[in-house]
């Protein structure tokens, strides 16, 4: 490697860049000085944080509208089979669901203020989620939207925003043994 600095990705993962000039810490070992915050980003993948889009609040019928969505999402994740053994309180979890979905279709913040950083992974690592969990979680969510009045457009929109989110939170991959966690 020319120059033999240490790269280090900033968020962009298509551009790495220097590390920062190391410096001593108090023991006298070298440590690497932590990026600027301007430039450090969260502990959670892109896909936990949404970027914008033009999909926005009012396009899902402003917060009342994704209570209506996440209220009938619950109704049918009570009936099915592969999600229900998930969730046992359906009430917190719909009232942090409307919150969460509110914040990131561009209303108020409330999610973040009443429960902090929207670490998801983290927060989802005592579920045993596999790809048939996350395809449920899914299906059920795109069909309460559709089942509550959003138009074909506005249900691939959320789609698109959703999907690198459920994908996100598999932890259970059966196939490659990695799930030492819930093996009992």
């Amino acid at each position: 490697m020319a120059g033999s600095v240490p790269l280090c990705c900033n968020g962009d993962l298509g551009r790495a860049t220097p590390w920062p000039a190391a410096r001593r810490g108090r023991s006298g070992a070298q440590t690497r000085t932590p990026a600027p915050s301007s430039q450090r980003t969260s502990a959670d993948s892109p896909a936990m944080t949404p970027a914008k889009t033009p999909l926005d609040l009012q396009r899902l019928g402003g917060e009342d509208g994704i209570a209506r969505w996440v209220r009938r999402f619950y109704e049918k994740v009570a009936a099915d089979a592969v999600l229900a053994p998930l969730f046992t309180d359906l009430e917190r979890a719909r009232s942090r669901q409307v919150d969460y979905f509110v914040e990131i279709f561009g209303g108020p913040k409330r999610y973040t203020e009443r429960y902090g950083k929207a670490f998801l992974r983290f927060k989802h690592r005592t579920f045993r989620i596999g790809q048939p969990e996350r395809d449920a979680w899914m299906r059920l969510v795109l069909e309460s939207l559709g089942e509550v009045g959003a138009d074909a457009a506005v249900v691939a929109e959320v789609e698109r925003r959703l999907a690198p989110i459920a994908d996100a939170m598999v932890n259970h991959h059966p196939q490659r043994q990695d799930a030492y966690y819930f093996q009992r």
